[in-house]
């Protein structure tokens, strides 16, 4: 009866350890941006990126971000989240319709004041590595892995090893291709959408767990063999 129960015991911790990521996958949504992201062609394909002005922006309204549930806020909480200002990143063109923007740090907040004020839930900061562009519509990083280094805030401890990945999603206000930018020419966008999630649980850890779940069940067998 013992090994039965010691056999019971390593399966519970083996879903416990395989569910408790779940939490993890929570997303904080952004919302559409009150400021311009524009894109300035220099020559061959090629652009300068600029954020806001001289300082961070609140780049939305409060209704539009939205911490979804089940983040440790209530459901429907909401707060502004802001980018540091940047100007002169260079776009690289890649190929017509992907670029490389390199690593430019920029400050990452969300809070529930404007301009990363009052409480903040995380702040960070935040490399846009990429950009793909479809017709009227660019998307910051848009592969998986980690662009985002929390640095603190309320909901730092959801956030696996203190790293996220953030994907944005750009508006253009024309259909106009970077990749044919003329020199001197500016491209006009705001952020239409975005979240910024933690990143998933790694691999090892994935089978770290598998390999207790077969343990588990192998010791499950035993008992019930011998019994």
């Amino acid at each position: 009866m013992r090994r039965l129960l010691l056999g019971l015991l390593v399966i519970v911790f083996v879903i416990t350890i395989g569910t408790a990521p779940a939490r993890a996958q929570s997303s904080i949504l952004l919302g559409t941006s009150n400021y311009q992201v524009v894109f300035t062609g220099t020559g061959g394909g090629n652009a300068t990126l600029r954020i806001g002005g001289t300082s961070p922006h609140n780049l939305c309204g409060a209704s539009n971000c939205i911490a979804s549930f089940p983040l440790p806020l209530p459901t429907g909480t909401t707060g502004h989240y802001s980018l540091g200002a940047v100007s002169g990143v260079t776009v690289t063109k890649l190929t017509s319709s992907t670029f490389d923007l390199g690593s430019t740090p920029i400050s990452f907040c969300f809070s529930s004041g404007a301009n990363c004020t009052g409480t903040k839930y995380v702040t960070g900061t935040l490399t846009l590595t990429s950009l793909t562009q479809t017709t009227g519509v660019g998307i910051f990083y848009d592969t998986a892995g980690a662009n985002l280094t929390i640095t603190g805030g309320t909901l730092a401890g959801d956030f696996l090893n203190g790293l996220g990945q953030a994907i944005i999603t750009l508006g253009f206000t024309t259909n106009t291709n970077l990749s044919s930018l003329a020199s001197g020419h500016t491209l006009t966008s705001r952020i239409a959408s975005g979240t910024v999630d933690p990143t998933p649980e790694p691999a090892s850890m994935l089978l770290f767990g598998s390999g207790l779940l077969a343990a588990g069940f192998a010791l499950r067998r035993r008992v019930f063999a011998q019994g």
